[in-house]
């Protein structure tokens, strides 16, 4: 039976808080992986320009801000990494991690914990109420 939109339980704005975090956990890892590789191709570029200062010097800014922009999604995901770690109850650290972190999604993770969907859910919401993020 699904539910509609109005009859959804209603989240609290901390919860939401919450869940933009950690639905931006994987793209910020992805992003860190482009930013990486756009970070080695500038290294090559340096190299190879050697005489030219002017394109040294546009090189050495844009490795600087994708150092900042890599910084920063390091220190979201890595405080994500550390609340869930530290949570006192393993199964919903490990339910947060197997939604946020590895991307299963609901029916997978009901087949890896083995509670039903209508529990996972539970659980989830209890997991995200315990999270300190």
């Amino acid at each position: 039976m699904s539910m509609s939109l109005a009859n959804a339980p209603k989240r609290s704005g901390k919860t939401e808080g919450k869940l933009l975090k950690l639905n931006r956990y994987r793209s910020d890892k992805k992003e860190l992986e482009r930013f990486m590789a756009s970070y080695g191709r500038l290294k090559n570029y340096g190299a190879v320009c050697d005489g030219d200062f002017c394109l040294k010097s546009q090189i050495e800014k844009e490795k600087v801000r994708l150092c900042k922009k890599v910084q920063l999604m390091l220190k979201r995901t890595r405080i994500i990494d550390m609340a869930i770690e530290d949570m006192a109850d393993g199964t919903l650290s490990l339910l947060l991690r197997y939604r946020y972190i590895d991307g299963l999604g609901w029916e997978e993770i009901t087949e890896e914990l083995c509670y039903s969907k209508r529990n996972i859910f539970y659980l989830h919401k209890k997991a995200l109420e315990a999270l300190a993020l």
